[in-house]
């Protein structure tokens, strides 16, 4: 698990060094872009679904980090409760299957609820639970 994590902070840290520092575009217009250094990345807050709770500051970048498990598909759907304080960005890197990523600018303070979800992985055809699973973490976002 943590080869796959290492990897995936290698492909951000490239895009990184690729872009300028400015790794992440706001949603949904590519063209504006984050003002930011190329140590974004090594500010960011990385979650994963085994996290119920972050605490981010105004101005850092909310990174999650989704594995599927087996039998279920990926998790999609990311949102936050409130984007006037935690600003979905688009990630501008490839990820391996079974990893969703999604990323957040805090720009205000507040409690926001991000979550996802995902459902039963059945093979064509076939006859299959219809069940989901939901993702929920609370982020509570500080003054810079």
């Amino acid at each position: 698990m943590w080869v796959i994590r290492l990897v995936v902070m290698v492909a951000v840290a490239t895009s990184l060094g690729a872009c300028a520092g400015y790794p992440l575009a706001k949603s949904p217009s590519p063209g504006n872009r984050v003002a930011g250094s190329p140590g974004v990345a090594h500010d960011a807050v990385v979650v994963t679904e085994q996290d119920r709770t972050a605490a981010v500051r105004v101005g850092q970048t909310l990174l999650l980090e989704l594995h599927a498990k087996p039998g279920m598909t990926d998790w999609n759907g990311v949102t936050s409760s409130d984007t006037s304080a935690l600003t979905p960005l688009t990630i501008d890197v490839m990820v391996p299957r079974g990893l969703t990523m999604a990323a957040f600018e805090a720009v205000s303070q507040g409690q926001v609820t991000v979550t996802a979800v995902a459902g039963a992985l059945c093979p064509q055809g076939q006859p299959c639970s219809a069940y989901a699973v939901l993702y929920s973490l609370r982020v509570t976002v500080g003054p810079g």
